[in-house]
Protein backbone atom coordinates (compact mmCIF):
# COMPACT_ATOMS: atom_id res chain seq x y z
CA UNK A 1 0.00 0.00 0.00
CA UNK A 2 1.44 3.39 -1.10
CA UNK A 3 2.48 6.27 1.88
CA UNK A 4 -0.07 9.33 0.82
CA UNK A 5 1.45 11.10 3.71
CA UNK A 6 2.80 13.97 2.87
CA UNK A 7 6.77 14.71 4.36
CA UNK A 8 9.28 17.45 5.22
CA UNK A 9 8.59 20.88 3.79
CA UNK A 10 5.64 19.71 2.02
CA UNK A 11 3.83 18.61 5.42
CA UNK A 12 3.62 21.89 6.76
CA UNK A 13 1.37 24.95 6.18
CA UNK A 14 1.94 27.09 4.22
CA UNK A 15 1.81 29.89 7.09
CA UNK A 16 4.29 28.23 8.47
CA UNK A 17 6.35 27.84 5.18
CA UNK A 18 6.34 31.55 4.80
CA UNK A 19 7.25 32.07 8.25
CA UNK A 20 10.80 30.18 7.68
CA UNK A 21 11.12 31.98 4.22
CA UNK A 22 11.02 35.24 5.97
CA UNK A 23 13.09 34.44 8.60
CA UNK A 24 15.74 32.46 5.83
CA UNK A 25 15.79 36.23 4.02
CA UNK A 26 16.31 38.17 7.03
CA UNK A 27 19.07 36.07 8.00
CA UNK A 28 20.66 36.09 4.68
CA UNK A 29 20.22 40.14 4.61
CA UNK A 30 21.89 40.26 7.87
CA UNK A 31 24.61 38.29 7.51
CA UNK A 32 24.94 40.21 3.94
CA UNK A 33 24.92 37.39 1.86
CA UNK A 34 20.93 38.26 0.39
CA UNK A 35 21.48 39.07 -3.64
CA UNK A 36 20.99 43.10 -3.49
CA UNK A 37 19.50 44.39 -7.53
CA UNK A 38 20.86 46.87 -9.56
CA UNK A 39 18.93 49.21 -11.89
CA UNK A 40 20.47 47.78 -14.44
CA UNK A 41 19.68 44.19 -13.44
CA UNK A 42 16.44 44.91 -12.35
CA UNK A 43 15.77 46.25 -15.98
CA UNK A 44 17.32 42.88 -17.56
CA UNK A 45 15.42 40.58 -15.50
CA UNK A 46 11.95 42.08 -16.23
CA UNK A 47 12.74 42.37 -20.15
CA UNK A 48 13.69 38.87 -19.91
CA UNK A 49 10.68 37.64 -18.13
CA UNK A 50 8.14 40.09 -20.42
CA UNK A 51 9.99 38.46 -23.97
CA UNK A 52 9.58 35.11 -22.98
CA UNK A 53 6.19 35.88 -22.25
CA UNK A 54 5.47 37.44 -25.49
CA UNK A 55 7.54 34.59 -27.20
CA UNK A 56 4.81 32.36 -26.45
CA UNK A 57 2.88 34.31 -29.26
CA UNK A 58 0.07 36.97 -29.80
CA UNK A 59 -2.85 33.94 -28.82
CA UNK A 60 -1.24 33.68 -25.43
CA UNK A 61 -1.07 37.38 -24.97
CA UNK A 62 -4.66 37.86 -25.96
CA UNK A 63 -5.62 35.03 -23.47
CA UNK A 64 -4.04 36.71 -20.22
CA UNK A 65 -5.07 40.11 -21.49
CA UNK A 66 -8.53 39.23 -21.94
CA UNK A 67 -8.70 36.65 -18.43
CA UNK A 68 -6.93 40.36 -16.87
CA UNK A 69 -9.81 42.65 -18.35
CA UNK A 70 -12.36 39.88 -17.41
CA UNK A 71 -11.03 40.33 -13.72
CA UNK A 72 -10.63 44.21 -13.29
CA UNK A 73 -14.00 44.78 -15.49
CA UNK A 74 -16.14 43.07 -12.31
CA UNK A 75 -15.09 45.50 -9.88
CA UNK A 76 -18.00 48.32 -11.08
CA UNK A 77 -16.58 50.88 -7.78
CA UNK A 78 -12.90 50.26 -9.50
CA UNK A 79 -14.20 50.82 -13.31
CA UNK A 80 -16.09 53.70 -12.57
CA UNK A 81 -13.39 55.35 -10.70
CA UNK A 82 -11.00 54.87 -13.52
CA UNK A 83 -13.90 56.56 -15.56
CA UNK A 84 -13.64 59.22 -12.96
CA UNK A 85 -10.36 59.69 -13.14
CA UNK A 86 -9.49 59.52 -16.97
CA UNK A 87 -12.28 62.50 -17.42
CA UNK A 88 -10.63 64.62 -14.84
CA UNK A 89 -7.55 63.87 -16.73
CA UNK A 90 -8.67 65.09 -19.94
CA UNK A 91 -10.53 67.71 -18.78
CA UNK A 92 -7.21 69.19 -16.68
CA UNK A 93 -5.19 68.33 -20.10
CA UNK A 94 -7.59 70.38 -23.03
CA UNK A 95 -6.73 73.93 -20.47
CA UNK A 96 -9.46 76.46 -19.34
CA UNK A 97 -11.77 77.43 -22.36
CA UNK A 98 -11.14 74.79 -24.99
Amino acid sequence: MANDKRKGFASLAPERLAEIASKGGRAAKESGNAHRWSKAEATAAGHSGGAKTAARGPEYMGKIGKKGGEVVSSDRAHMADLGRRGAKSKASSKGPGR
